[in-house]
């Protein structure tokens, strides 16, 4: 995902139990930025990640996230994941690859998310599209954190 997408992994949670975590997962430093608690705003108790906070325009954003406390401020950018729970035959965020390379080449995340939603990608998606822009930004997470039910997924290196 790193040549179609700049990666950054936006936590809830503290950066000195996520930054170890992510070390061991991202071998191949697909994560070009790490944003942890203190770049989420807290409201109604939740941690929330807020896509305008990567100084990226938020229409070319999508965060993975299984929370959507986590991301109520840009549900429309949104694609839900389930949580992590040790399974190690879990395929959730690998069977969303060709659904993601295709998300690249869109337009408008928000548009795209809405006119072909992932749970029934397999039908809905076009054949092709043109190549995707250089711009778009990957708020990808921490699916297992027990810590903070609003964590972002991080087996992303899988």
């Amino acid at each position: 995902m790193g040549q179609l997408y700049e990666c950054v992994l936006f936590t809830a949670s503290l950066a000195k139990y996520a930054d170890p975590v992510s070390d061991r997962l991202d071998r191949w430093s697909t994560f070009k930025h790490r944003l942890f608690r203190e770049s989420c705003v807290l409201h109604c108790d939740n941690f929330v990640k807020d896509l305008a906070q990567l100084g990226r325009p938020v229409d070319r954003c999508v965060i993975i996230d299984n929370s959507p406390a986590s991301y109520m401020f840009n549900t429309e950018n949104a694609i839900r994941v389930h949580t992590w729970v040790g399974d190690q035959a879990d395929t959730e965020l690998r069977d969303l690859l060709p659904y993601m390379e295709r998300l690249a080449a869109a337009a408008s995340v928000p548009e795209f998310l809405r006119d072909y939603p992932p749970l029934s990608q397999a039908h809905q998606l076009p054949a092709t599209f043109a190549g995707p822009p250089a711009d778009v930004v990957a708020a990808v997470s921490d699916r297992g954190d027990a810590e903070n039910s609003a964590n972002v997924a991080n087996d992303v290196a899988n």
